[in-house]
């Protein structure tokens, strides 16, 4: 390079700037700026100044030969465009129609096709490094994700032989570099699922070194590398749900535990990685052996993270899920009382974003144990701490519709255990909340929909607000749209729906409804598997519907078969249930009907013991049905003239009604329940007066009358406590003096009352 002239120099100079740059951004910059580099002689003294620096140990041509093709592709096509080709940014006209046809399909297979043909063309080679490095790796990603769809091992190998194809034509730190890195994680995640090799394990977590090193965040510790890679696992199983991917979680996560000091301050988090991925596992292949794993893992996580820690809140409730679920297994107490323990425990601490899921799984475990004990304290508290979770600050919208769905459900079922209809109103004010919060129609969406309808429609049993029934019908016909044809929840929805219809055409008598009445409550049964827990539920919708619809029908046949539905759905009922009550109404009612008329599937006397029995077992576990039942049948049995028989259900109506009155909260329900409580009363005393027995006939007004004085001195007391907590000392002392004369001379008065029905029944007898 002796012969050069100073023109010549200087084009070097401007020609060093080009190959120093670090990016072909700067490239660009160069050559817009030094326009002379795009001349024969600037290609001529870059030639020379490879060759003459070039060294077997260098690899100066491989540093001028980018910068060359560049320089002449900005001669042919211009700089913008050789940049937009250098960079990725634009495609060289023979590749343009494959990149179309991979844009155009979404056959994954169809995709490879198109990447095989582009590395067959002889044009490949000359592409630039760069841009060879992208299709290699999209080749390679086209095959992994190939190997996903079915048992192509080859698409594995390939993509990695093209994945190391790719990489030395790219530096990691580069845009194209960290993508072929990711597709190499991914490939050596792959071969290691299907082989189990630890040559994958390894070259993995190389690929996760030089990610970090790349993004500055390297560390020495082979085994954080370890655990990373079984995280990622665990990931990727719960993103795509392959089991494989969580075989190897479970593996390589145990690997980082068994590696790791005792003081290593990673090791509880990697112990609660591998809990979880164990509890995964137990829900993948039911093995016990490996949930009792997941749950010695969790607790020992939770018991070396510091009470002060921020992870511990998150620790405790991943133990409480996993002992929750043991429990469900195994039915054991003791591990239904560690998870609600560890539940509680986590509220301590817990941050606001996670504050609702930690008090929902509260609740959750509070529930299951009201239905193992049956402690009310129990079933009240879960609620509350449902409605606290409703009301805290979350940004998960799917989680406040699923705890505001949860909350109704359990306001709901309290209604139901203890008749209080101010808990049924709540509940609908939540589900109507949830099902606003709704942001898809799939199943979770169609059960919330569901629970709104069945809500609706058992206000409407409770007040006869026929807005409600109207408003029912709506929302269940909504939820039966919604719910996908194989769905299981759909014989659920199809019974609410047609009890709702039944109850409709019992208000109207609309023909149009007894015909979607019967066809639902068919296809529900139809739907219910024999071993179906749900099933005596929907054989009662169904024989309901035949009773209903057939009361005109001077044959009799949909009564006969009625009957028989209704029968079966109560021998399949245990007895201790909570549904007996009701079922054994419906039951009794539609047997009722067949012996008032004559009609088949009536035995005489049958009805009567039906109606007891209800009675007798509602009283245990369902006021509200016992109170219906008693009504019905002691107005059947005065009707009938039976006296004897309609005392004795007014009496099992007064003995609910007594348990209502103390639990309903709001005043006008009180009242309500109050006012029903008088009429029972004058009716039993009616009935037991007609069938001879004027002692009853007292007793019975007496009850009736004792409720509304119970009330009332309830609410005295409740007066007269302020009082003596202020300047009312001596006003109350007066009063209850006064309250005790007055007892007394009630007393006396009740007692010449009660002397004057005995004597009368004396004289009777």
């Amino acid at each position: 390079m002796d012969d050069l002239t100073a023109a010549d120099v200087g084009l070097l100079t401007v020609l060093m700037d080009l190959v120093s740059a670090s990016t072909w951004d700067e490239a660009r910059d160069v050559v817009d700026q030094n326009p002379v580099l795009l001349t024969d002689r600037a290609l001529v003294l870059l030639d020379l100044a490879g060759s003459q620096f070039s060294t077997p140990d260098n690899g100066g041509d491989d540093i001028i030969r980018p910068f060359r093709r560049f320089l002449t592709r900005s001669r042919e096509i211009g700089t913008v465009a050789a940049w937009e080709e250098q960079t990725g940014r634009r495609l060289p006209s023979w590749l343009t129609p494959y990149a179309d046809r991979i844009e155009s399909t979404e056959d994954v297979t169809a995709e490879v096709q198109a990447y095989e043909e582009i590395l067959a063309q002889a044009e490949f080679v000359g592409l630039t490094p760069q841009l060879r490095a992208q299709v290699l790796g999209r080749a390679a990603s086209a095959l992994l994700r190939r190997s996903e769809a079915g048992p192509q091992h080859d698409d594995i190998d390939r993509a990695l032989r093209l994945l190391d194809e790719a990489g030395p034509l790219v530096p990691d730190d580069s845009e194209v570099g960290g993508e072929v890195l990711s597709y190499l994680l991914f490939g050596h995640m792959r071969r290691y699922e299907r082989d189990g090799a630890e040559r994958d394990l390894a070259a993995a977590m190389d690929v996760l070194r030089r990610q970090d090193r790349r993004d500055g965040n390297e560390v020495s510790d082979h085994v954080h590398y370890v655990a990373t890679m079984g995280f990622a696992l665990l990931h990727r199983y719960e993103r795509h749900g392959i089991p494989a991917s969580l075989n190897s979680a479970v593996r390589i996560l145990q690997q980082a535990v068994d590696a790791s000091t005792v003081d290593d301050p990673e090791l509880p988090g990697r112990l609660d990685q591998l809990g979880g991925a164990r509890l995964r596992l137990y829900e993948l292949e039911g093995s016990a052996a490996q949930l009792g794993r997941s749950v010695a893992c969790l607790a020992r996580a939770a018991e070396m993270t510091a009470a002060s820690a921020p992870e511990r809140p998150g620790r405790l409730s991943n133990l409480g899920n996993a002992l929750l679920t043991r429990y469900e297994r195994d039915g054991t107490l003791a591990d239904l009382d560690a998870a609600i323990a560890a539940f509680e425990e986590s509220l301590d601490d817990a941050t606001p974003d996670a504050l609702a899921s930690f008090l929902s799984n509260y609740s959750n475990g509070l529930w299951r144990r009201y239905e193992r004990v049956g402690n009310p304290a129990d079933q009240d508290g879960a609620i509350a701490a449902l409605q606290a979770a409703a009301d805290a600050a979350t940004s998960d919208r799917r989680l406040l519709t699923a705890v505001k769905n949860n909350l109704g459900f359990n306001l709901r079922q309290r209604y139901e255990r203890r008749g209080r209809l101010d808990d049924l109103d709540a509940a609908i004010v939540r589900l109507r909340e949830a099902v606003d919060l709704l942001a898809d129609s799939g199943p979770a969406a169609a059960l919330t929909v569901n629970n709104l309808g069945s809500a609706l429609l058992r206000r409407y049993e409770h007040a006869g607000e026929p807005d409600d029934l109207a408003e029912s019908i709506a929302v269940l016909r909504r939820a039966v749209e919604t719910v996908t044809p194989d769905a299981p929840e759909r014989p659920t929805f199809l019974a609410n729906l047609g009890t709702a219809l039944r109850l409709s055409v019992e208000e109207h008598g609309e023909s149009g409804d007894i015909a979607e009445m019967l066809a639902v409550s068919e296809l529900a049964v139809a739907l219910s598997p024999d071993g179906s827990t749900d099933l005596p539920r929907r054989l009662i919708g169904l024989g309901a519907a035949l009773d209903l619809a057939a009361r005109d029908d001077p044959a009799g046949t949909d009564v006969e078969r009625a009957a028989d539905l209704l029968r079966r759905a109560v021998d399949l009922t245990p007895a201790d249930s909570p549904d007996l009550p009701r079922r054994l109404n419906v039951l009794g009612v539609c047997l009722m009907r067949a012996e008032g008329r004559g009609r088949p599937g009536s035995q005489p006397g049958g009805a009567t013991a039906v109606l007891r029995r209800a009675c007798e077992s509602g009283l245990v576990v369902d006021v509200a049905t016992t109170l219906a039942t008693a009504t019905v049948w002691g107005n059947w049995a005065q009707s009938r003239q039976a006296w004897s028989e309609a005392a004795e259900a007014y009496g099992f109506g007064m003995a609910a009604m007594r348990s209502l009155v103390h639990v309903q909260l709001m005043r006008s329900e009180k009242e309500d329940a109050l006012r029903r409580a008088g009429e029972l009363g004058a009716s039993a005393a009616y009935a037991s007066a007609a069938s001879g027995a004027p002692v009853a006939a007292v007793v019975a007004l007496e009850q009736g009358r004792a409720a509304l004085l119970d009330d009332a001195l309830q609410r005295d007391r409740a007066d007269l406590d302020q009082l003596r907590q202020g300047d009312g000392r001596s006003l109350v002392e007066r009063f209850e003096a006064a309250a005790a004369r007055e007892r007394d001379l009630q007393g006396r008065v009740r007692e010449s009352t009660l002397a004057a029905g005995r004597s009368q029944a004396g004289s009777t007898g």
